[in-house]
C-alpha cells in the first residue's frame, strides 16, 4: 500500500510539476496521479469514493445581505454568557 522511496519522490516531483497552483494543468495532474496509483489498485480509494467529480464554490454574501447575517449571528450570540468579563 505505501510506495517505497524512490516511487514517492518521483510522485511528488510530477504533483509539483502538475499542480495547478503551479500553472500546470488539472487535467494533467489527474493523468499524473492515475499513473501512481495505478499499482495500488486504483486511482479510487477508501477515502474518496463517496466523493464526486463536482467542485462547489461558496461566496460569501456581501452588502446588506452581509451586514444582515451580521446583526442576526450578533443577536443570537448574546444570549449566550460571556467568557470574558
Amino acid at each position: 500500500m505505501s510506495l517505497d522511496r524512490e516511487q514517492r519522490r518521483l510522485r511528488r516531483a510530477a504533483i509539483r510539476r502538475h499542480h495547478p497552483d503551479a500553472g500546470g494543468s488539472a487535467t494533467d495532474l489527474l493523468a499524473a496521479l492515475a499513473t501512481f496509483a495505478g499499482g495500488r489498485g486504483g486511482p479510487a480509494t477508501s477515502s474518496s469514493q463517496g466523493a464526486g467529480p463536482e467542485v462547489r464554490f461558496v461566496r460569501r454574501p456581501t452588502g446588506l445581505q452581509r451586514l444582515l447575517l451580521l446583526v442576526r449571528t450578533r443577536s443570537t450570540r448574546s444570549s449566550r454568557p460571556r467568557r470574558v468579563v
